[in-house]
Parts: structure tokens; sequence; C-alpha cells
């Protein structure tokens, strides 16, 4: 996936050089973590660096720290209800537990 938060840039000379994938964010930060620098990576023989973070980990824009805005649906009653949910990629396994989510994805209202 790739979002446009996020730019992959020469070690260098800090020149852009295009937008990273958030993979690529996940490996420098990764080295970052474990030299205290930059986050070097080496991308296609280029040392490279990843500047900026992603809207959030799983890059989807619509997810906020790990919630989903996942629009406007239709209740039984007739109102409209805002549905929030956990992102399936930042919390697996949390989506399944969220009241309301099937009747919602059974009757295709969002």
């Amino acid at each position: 996936m790739i979002t446009a938060d996020i730019t992959l840039r020469n070690y260098e000379t800090g020149d852009f050089i295009r937008v990273a994938t958030t993979d690529e964010y996940t490996m420098s930060v990764a080295a970052a973590a474990v030299d205290g620098g930059a986050g070097v990576i080496t991308v296609d023989g280029i040392r490279c660096y990843v500047e900026g973070e992603p809207a959030s980990p799983c890059g989807d824009p619509d997810c906020a720290d790990g919630v989903v805005d996942g629009g406007e649906y239709y209740t039984h009653s007739g109102g409209i209800a805002q549905l929030f949910y956990d992102c399936p990629v930042c919390r697996p396994g949390v989506v399944d537990e969220i009241p309301g989510i099937d009747e919602a994805l059974e009757y295709d209202q969002f």
C-alpha cells in the first residue's frame, strides 16, 4: 500500500525519490529502533530513509489510531447512524466483536 504522507529519500543527499510504501516505512522504523539513527534501508541498491508518518499504521486514510470511520448507515428504525469500527489491520480480531456490524453488513447499508 502507498500513502502520500510518507516519502522515500536518498540518505546521502536527502533528495526525494518517491512516495514510500507502508512496508518501507515499517522497515525504516525498525532500522531506526536498532541503530538509533535515521532508519536507513536499502531500496533498489540506494541507501534511503523514510520521512513522515502514514495517517495510520495500515495506511487507510479513513483509519485514525486504529478506528475506521465506516460512514453513515440506516438503522432498522429509519434513523441514520455513524459507524466506527476497529481497523482489521491495526486491530486484528476485534471487528467481529462490534455490536450491529453483522446487521449493517448483511443489509449492505454502507
